[in-house]
């Protein structure tokens, strides 16, 4: 990199703008692209600088056109003119300002961040709707292995923690279950809960239960008898039939469905807000 003051630089290279964007994924970087033939890039270079001091928690890149060395053109191959602003997250470009005017620029950077926050916390609810779901889905099993008459090590409850439910479920099913052809991983120690693996391993589970109930059911308990055994596989199956993989899955897409139409919605209002502003 040429230079850089704070949260602000000047670079004259394609890695350097890789090596920014990699490092400030979560962050807000706010690039200008100019050139040197552009009087209007000159006399904004000054506002440029104002504009990153007063919003220090971003970070701010100049870049002049007739310096930078192109590698792949993957960041100016659709800038047409200049001065034009663009707005990067997550090593994408989330939306374009082209102008001169100091404060109009600080407008559309903080309405920006706004929408990035808003996005962010409806992300996470969907994320702790998503891990509701699955505690749900987990205790039914839970209950379902207690009905059959096996203790677990203790009793869980919605508040407790998602991964040590699964951890419960893992032991209990390597334990009293006898099932082949099956992973015996369990979840890692991090918030990361592999939802296929896991619930694959559900399946795994109910599907022997049903397709072999008689052969489980004597390996758990032997002495009793096949009307009683009825009667809690009976009970199973009815928890089964409340509580089906399949909303899992619909929950899934309906997330995945909603986080796009907010990616289209927030980029139509980036493009009408560019054309308001080109006008």
């Amino acid at each position: 990199m040429d230079n850089n003051t704070g949260n602000i630089f000047k670079i004259t290279k394609e890695k350097d703008m890789d090596k920014i964007l990699d490092k400030n994924k979560q962050n807000l970087v706010i690039t200008i692209f100019v050139t040197s033939t552009c009087d209007i890039s000159k006399q904004f270079k000054i506002k440029f600088i104002e504009i990153s001091k007063k919003l220090n928690a971003h970070y701010f890149v100049y870049i002049n056109m007739n310096e930078f060395e192109n590698t792949t053109y993957k960041y100016t191959q659709n800038i047409k003119e200049t001065p034009t602003v663009v707005l990067f997250t997550n090593n994408k470009p989330i939306a374009h300002y082209k102008g001169s005017c100091k404060d109009t620029l600080i407008n559309f950077i903080n309405e920006i961040t706004n929408k990035i926050e808003e996005a962010k916390r409806e992300l996470e609810d969907a994320k702790r709707f998503e891990e509701h779901s699955q505690k749900v889905y987990i205790l039914g099993k839970l209950d379902c292995i207690k009905e059959l008459g096996i203790e677990l090590s203790r009793e869980f409850n919605i508040t407790d923690n998602l991964i040590d439910m699964v951890k419960e479920f893992n032991i209990i099913k390597e334990k009293y279950i006898k099932i082949d052809n099956i992973s015996n991983k369990t979840p890692s120690n991090d918030n990361n809960i592999n939802d296929i693996n896991t619930m694959n391993d559900i399946n795994d589970v109910n599907s022997n239960l049903n397709n072999n109930p008689t052969s489980i059911n004597n390996d758990i308990h032997e002495n009793e008898s096949d009307e009683k055994n009825q009667r809690k596989l009976a009970k199973i199956k009815e928890a089964e039939n409340i509580m089906k993989l399949k909303q899992n899955i619909e929950l899934k897409q309906l997330v995945q469905l909603q986080q796009l139409k907010k990616i289209h919605k927030l980029k139509k209002e980036m493009d009408d807000k560019n054309n308001k502003f080109k006008k």
